[in-house]
């Protein structure tokens, strides 16, 4: 355990943005793939197959134009060299194509692999990975011209459990923690909301969307949550997809250390209190709110319970607590000039309402493992 704990903390820098590098945004990619692509294969209505299919062919063109910008981005424009995910070591025979979501389980499995020895063995990210495979909601908005074209579409729970097994088992995670996640996550919502509505559960993906996109002009949708070097319908739609999907590029909150994309609830914690994450508060408490549950399944499920590192989470709890202190300061700045910002002031409180709850139920789970430690 000590063993675990330094290497831990050696990438505590990493962790504490809860992000994750190309290669492994590109392994969830990937996974999410497999999920939706499970489902249709075993949709017995054509018409909605053929709807959800496209979807998911929109999806995957989307998330592979991002990968290529953070490509871009890491490799200033440069074709990567064959250290980075190069065919031989994915499976992917003579085609080589770094930036391509993986369809294949054993291009999946053999990237794990890679990753696995990287990490030494460190499984902090695959957890995270898990983790919004097991929350991904598909088939949310990725267009602001129709945002209600995929609106009805549902995934097949049974379908969904069988195939996150799978995964789990990729990832040598203990299946467990399927449920331990969906469980968590869905309690945290509401206990931090106070309430109980469909919205809580998968639903909340596309109000996220649609509450975002109804209160701001397209470029910064774009801007909020696509990859630098993306522009135009491509950057909007990989923002709508980012937001819907759970991983928020990197770029814009000033991250470092090789972090392509934020995810577990990443964006509430202190190193992210710049503009661009105070802008999504100020935008959508159900963002928020999102944000918040997934930050306590990860201090529950991963940091405490998986990693079993108390002293850790009591530094997740000081990030926190530096977020709040940015994101009241930012409302009084609002507040100096209330007038055209009435309704952005409006969201933040509740947003900021959100963040001290999870706050005090992250600090009483951190209470509870030390007196149970």
């Amino acid at each position: 355990m000590k063993e675990s704990k330094e290497k831990f903390n050696r990438k505590e820098e990493h962790f504490s943005f809860l992000g994750l590098t190309l290669e492994q945004t590109r392994l969830l990619y990937s996974l999410q793939y497999r999920l939706v692509s499970s489902d249709i294969v075993l949709e017995s209505t054509s018409s909605i197959r053929q709807k959800k299919g496209e979807w998911l062919l929109q999806w995957k063109e989307t998330m592979e134009e991002s990968l290529k910008s953070f490509a871009a981005r890491e490799f200033d424009g440069k074709t990567p060299s064959d250290n980075f995910v190069g065919s031989e070591a994915i499976g992917e025979g003579s085609s080589y194509r770094p930036l391509s979501i993986l369809q294949d389980s054993q291009g999946i499995i053999k990237l794990i692999r890679k990753l696995k020895l990287e990490s030494q063995n460190l499984n902090t990210q695959f957890y995270l990975i898990l983790l919004e495979t097991t929350l991904f909601v598909p088939y949310t908005p990725l267009d602001l011209e129709d945002k209600n074209k995929y609106k009805k579409l549902k995934m097949n729970e049974k379908v969904v459990r069988d195939e996150l097994i799978k995964i789990a088992a990729m990832l040598e995670i203990d299946p467990s923690f399927i449920d331990k996640y969906k469980s968590t996550y869905k309690s945290s919502l509401r206990s931090i909301s106070g309430f109980w509505t469909k919205v809580l559960a998968g639903g909340i993906a596309g109000a996220i969307v649609i509450g975002i996109t109804g209160g701001l002009a397209a470029p910064f949708v774009a801007g909020l949550a696509a990859p630098a070097g993306l522009a135009g319908a491509a950057a909007i739609s990989a923002g709508l997809a980012a937001l819907g999907g759970g991983a928020i590029a990197a770029g814009g909150f000033g991250m470092a250390g090789g972090i392509a994309v934020i995810v577990g609830g990443g964006t509430i914690l202190g190193a992210t209190s710049g503009t661009v994450a105070g802008a999504l508060l100020s935008s959508s408490s159900d963002f928020t709110l999102q944000q918040a549950a997934k930050l306590e399944v990860v201090m529950k499920e991963i940091i405490l319970f998986a990693q079993k590192d108390v002293k850790y989470a009591q530094k997740v709890l000081k990030e926190q607590q530096r977020f709040i202190e940015a994101q009241k300061l930012r409302l009084i700045e609002l507040e100096r000039n209330e007038k055209g910002n009435a309704e952005q002031i409006k969201i933040l409180k509740k947003s900021l309402e959100y963040l001290k709850k999870v706050y005090n139920q992250n600090s009483d789970l951190i209470e509870g493992a030390i007196s149970n430690g």
